[in-house]
């Protein structure tokens, strides 16, 4: 797609000068047939003939291969019906152009606007037009095609981008959002840093009806509130008898707690505290100290550092008869809130996760492109007033007055952008790497120098505010100390807010002690990056390693039946030779051994996944890599202990479409066979740069 890109840029490029060209050759030929001179329109013909007859030629091969290539595309057949990539094809062009003429005509615009501001300032007088006429349109003249270049130059930086910007639409739509999948587990008597048994109570005491009805009541609201919504959606339970039940864990949890608090045996009737917890991996919220522990348990709590936790509690004093509406008000105010409004949103900005991969490289480069643009502009006004300076004396009174005015209020944009490039740099550093700056405990994401940097910024945008609120009082004022004052404070507020401070608590906090301060941030990059693997689904099992003895041997034979034959590298051979079916496919030189419960034995087998290898395809163009060949698919399977003469392994899962061991008691089935990632596809798709 790529070769395609660039002939549709060359093709604009030859329809913009075959159009010079018919226009400088119609007006010499206009001015020759206006004053009868023979040579004029002789010159305008010659310049059609000589120069627009070839380029006129050279848009037929570009015109044909962009026809051929969507007559190509449009050939493909998908379960029996037109794959109609066609449409594809034109569509991959038109957001490719769309964001050139979007941003090339804005920038443009905005440049050429400035331009006619600044003429409009220091306009040229009359007594001055016999000689400063012919030099004033020539300077405009370049004025206007250096505004033109920067602003092709900048919209082709965009351009290039043009993928990110196809994505961050689509996310726009809904496509790509994370839902929150929220699991509710029982209620417990007292609070969430107290809970307490009921072991001891009567199986009829009160509190126990009225957990049991908390729990009905929190079911029932939860799935009258949260069905309407996208973004949140319940946990189910796997059903047994499924094959291969869904291991997706639940990214919250929401308990409730009763906590007798007053109790009348007489009226029957009970004051509670209510409290709704909510729990997982996104919610790290400031601790508070407990007000009901004694003072000298919140003194050791503070010493002992928790100063984050990893839930949300609401709470409130509620009466037994008043359950149900303290229930409901609660979970409205849970679901409105930061943490589940979004969906599944990352702990620190709170946003949902698929914005990062979507629309937040867009804006990065939206963000540059804009603070690109100010300072072309700011460069361009400035030769354009010191060419005013120096024209005439009129001019040159004008040229001070305006030239403050002006970039005074290009500056106060400046730092507007300013403002919302510190946004998208305290977005980026959840992408943020170990730095001179940082622990390296956390190795990728927010770590706690990380997160003062976060504070850091916000404080950097609200003294770019401060700053631009100076710069446009003094638009009026007009003193220059203030523009000089106002220029060292914010390069001395860059350095000192955004550098020094971070790296002096980094010195003086992080360091003397790092694993107390990023406590609660490896956590948070623990439980991501386990929620993102599906790792929390795992039953983990103790083994006690030690060496087994002959009578452990005897006592359980299975261990002999199911000893490892096959070395991984032999084995590896014969599959590769035999289960590729095509030559862009590839095994991984290190099968995996694994164990499945087969006719009711725990036997041992060694399993390698069908994977794309980009390295092997013939034509990489960015159909091939993005629609065709994206996913290996299915996987090869054989005991560890089996084979078939000579050497070749008996495989009970096998081919393409995937073929199964017809042996008593297999049932294993390959619910979904394509593989997107793996070790050796280590790209979403495969050969994306």
């Amino acid at each position: 797609m790529s070769t395609v890109l660039l002939i549709s840029v060359t093709l604009l490029v030859n329809v913009l000068l075959l159009g010079a060209v018919v226009a400088w050759g119609a007006w010499i030929v206009y001015r020759g047939r206006r004053q009868r001179d023979r040579t004029r329109l002789l010159k305008g013909v010659l310049i059609w003939l000589l120069l627009g007859v070839p380029l006129l030629g050279a848009l037929w091969p570009q015109i044909a291969y962009l026809w051929t290539e969507a007559l190509w595309f449009g050939h493909f057949v998908r379960n029996g019906a037109p794959a109609e990539y066609e449409n594809v094809f034109w569509r991959v062009l038109g957001d490719f152009w769309k964001v050139f003429l979007a941003y090339g005509s804005l920038g443009a615009g905005f440049l050429l606007l400035n331009v006619l501001v600044a003429s409009r300032v220091c306009p040229l007088r009359s007594e001055f037009h016999h000689w400063a006429r012919y030099r004033t349109r020539l300077a405009h003249r370049l004025l206007a095609l250096g505004a033109l270049g920067i602003a092709v130059g900048l919209a082709g930086m965009l351009t290039v981008r043009w993928e990110e910007f196809a994505l961050a639409r689509v996310y726009r739509h809904g496509v790509g959002r994370v839902p929150a999948v929220l699991k509710l587990l029982p209620g417990q008597a007292g609070t969430f840093e107290h809970p307490f048994s009921l072991s001891g109570l009567y199986p009829k005491d009160p509190l126990r009806e009225d957990l049991e009805r908390l729990d009905r009541l929190i079911a029932s609201v939860a799935e009258e509130l949260i069905e309407p919504l996208p973004l949140i959606r319940l946990h189910q339970e796997e059903t047994p008898g499924t094959v291969k039940p869904s291991r997706t864990p639940p990214h919250y949890t929401l308990q409730g707690y009763l906590l007798p608090v007053q109790r009348d045996p007489q009226e029957h009737s009970t004051v509670y505290r209510l409290s709704l917890v909510l729990a997982g991996p996104t919610v790290l919220e400031k601790a508070q100290p407990d007000e009901t522990l004694p003072e000298r348990e919140r003194i050791r709590r503070q010493r002992t550092g928790q100063n984050y936790v990893k839930y949300l509690t609401l709470s409130t004093l509620v009466e037994r008869e008043s359950l149900d509406q303290a229930v409901r008000s609660m979970l409205v105010e849970l679901t409105q809130s930061r943490y589940l409004r979004n969906g599944f949103s990352d702990p620190i900005f709170h946003r949902n996760v698929g914005y990062y991969l979507f629309e937040f490289p867009r804006d990065q480069w939206v963000s540059l492109w804009a603070k690109l643009l100010l300072w072309a502009t700011i460069g361009l006004i400035a030769l354009q007033y010191r060419f005013y300076y120096h024209r005439d004396s009129h001019s040159m009174l004008a040229a001070v007055r305006g030239v403050t005015v002006h970039l005074a209020v290009l500056w106060i944009l400046l730092l507007l952008v300013g403002i919302w490039r510190s946004q998208m740099a305290s977005l980026g550093l959840l992408y943020a790497r170990p730095s001179p700056i940082k622990s390296g405990r956390v190795p990728f994401g927010i770590s706690y120098v990380d997160f003062v940097q976060i504070g850091a910024f916000r404080v950097y945008m609200v003294f770019l505010l401060i700053l631009c609120l100076i710069l446009a009082i003094n638009t009026i004022r007009r003193d220059r100390r203030l523009w000089v004052g106002s220029l060292i404070a914010w390069m001395g507020g860059w350095l000192l807010i955004l550098w020094v401070y971070p790296a002096a608590v980094y010195l003086f906090k992080v360091r003397p002690n790092p694993l107390r301060a990023e406590r609660a941030f490896l956590e948070n990059h623990m439980a991501m990056t386990r929620h993102a693997f599906g790792l929390e689904a795992v039953e983990q099992t103790d083994a006690i390693r030690k060496l087994a003895s002959f009578e452990d041997v005897m006592r359980h034979p299975e261990v002999l039946q199911t000893v490892q034959l096959w070395d991984r590298r032999v084995i590896w051979e014969r599959i590769q030779q035999s289960q590729t079916i095509q030559r862009f496919y590839e095994f991984s030189p290190f099968p995996d051994v694994d164990r499945y419960w087969i006719n009711g034995e725990l036997r041992q087998v060694i399993i390698a996944g069908r994977e794309v290898n980009p390295n092997r395809l013939a034509n990489r163009e960015w159909f091939t890599k993005r629609l065709k060949y994206t996913h290996g698919y299915g996987v090869v399977m054989a005991p560890v202990n089996e084979a078939e003469d000579p050497g070749v392994p008996i495989f009970w899962i096998r081919g393409i479409p995937m073929q199964y061991a017809s042996i008593p008691g297999f049932n294993l089935r390959v619910r979904r066979p394509e593989i997107y990632y793996g070790e050796l596809t280590q790209r979403i798709l495969p050969g994306q740069h």
